[in-house]
């Protein structure tokens, strides 16, 4: 009985249409594993140039090297244009701005903010809109037009429960109520207070580490204290964001830490301490080529030694000043 079946297997392997159905669908198994194994079509050069240069420039940015910034920023935009890429001169734009607001360069971001705009009232998706009004913003704030960047800032604000905190957090909503709360202590608003503690709520409300998010929130909180004249918590306060940017090598808050710490020594008449710090905060914005800080500080450093009696580090800041294209007179 065995034998009858393996005598009837074999006619069948023998078959002809059978051998023609195997190799059919060896083939067909064959051509599948290929088009499997076959690369994806190769992504245009172009692009990726492009986006190369793109991160090499969000790198140098995050590093504190802007010129190398902007370098990059700009051969992507010159990419993005030659091939018409909406989006991609979008970002380069926008990065560009970013990079001159924290070089101090506000003239250079009023010309990047007018394509911007030109750009963004032909997209008619606005995907890029909330980052672009958050730069509107601090361009505002840096020219102390307080009540304006407020108004501007108004659409973006999100609701807020009972409790006064967000639904969901991430970084973008982050910026938007430190920048508010910001606002809000500098003009002294009456939500002032209200608009701090939704900030803390929020930054402690997501379990992603947001330090610099919690050292922008202590020094908005030390010029509140400074404002109602306490100035030991604000010094404290100020302190230990500094605390934090000295951690993370962050060279822009650093500075910012430095000069806040000197407006709270000159306030009290304090100008050895006030020198001692500003001396601090100038060596920083020289580095980061932010011109407009270094004035800033060259100017208080020049009223801190008029005080201290030092005429020969006068006139060496005042000839700094020149350097920089200002006259301290």
């Amino acid at each position: 009985r065995i034998s009858h079946w393996m005598i009837k297997l074999k006619s069948i392997f023998n078959n002809s249409f059978f051998k023609i159905t195997i190799k059919s669908t060896c083939l067909l198994a064959l051509l599948v594993i290929q088009s499997c194994a076959s690369p994806p079509a190769p992504r245009p050069k172009a692009i990726i140039e492009a986006e190369y240069f793109l991160q090499q420039g969000t790198s140098a940015f995050y590093n504190d090297e802007y010129p190398l910034a902007a370098s990059s920023f700009t051969q992507a935009l010159k990419i993005y244009r030659s091939i018409d890429d909406a989006s991609g001169m979008l970002d380069s734009y926008i990065n560009l701005m970013e990079t001159s607001l924290a070089i101090g360069n506000l003239t250079l971001a009023h010309q990047q903010l007018l394509n911007i705009e030109t750009m963004l009232s032909s997209d008619s998706e606005n995907t890029h809109r909330s980052r672009v009004t958050l730069l509107t913003v601090k361009l505002l704030f840096v020219e102390e037009q307080y009540v304006q960047a407020i108004n501007i800032l108004q659409p973006l604000l999100p609701a807020f429960n009972s409790q006064q905190q967000v639904e969901a957090v991430d970084s973008n909503t982050l910026n938007i109520i430190s920048s508010m709360a910001r606002l809000a202590v500098l003009t002294q608003r009456n939500d002032a207070t209200l608009w701090l503690q939704r900030l803390r709520l929020a930054i402690n409300q997501d379990d992603k580490n947001h330090d610099r998010f919690r050292a922008l929130y202590l020094r908005i909180l030390a010029l509140q204290k400074q404002q109602e004249g306490k100035f030991s918590d604000s010094k404290k306060l100020l302190n230990e964001a500094l605390s934090i940017y000295h951690d993370q090598a962050y060279r822009r808050g650093i500075a910012a830490s430095l000069q806040q710490l000197a407006n709270l020594e000159i306030l009290q008449q304090n100008w050895n301490q006030a020198d001692a710090l500003l001396q601090r905060a100038l060596q920083i914005n020289l580095w980061t080529l932010n011109q407009r800080e270094a004035k800033k500080v060259l100017e208080q450093l020049i009223v801190t030694n008029k005080k201290l009696n030092n005429d020969d580090l006068v006139d060496s800041f005042d000839e700094q000043l020149k350097k920089l294209g200002v006259n301290s007179n």
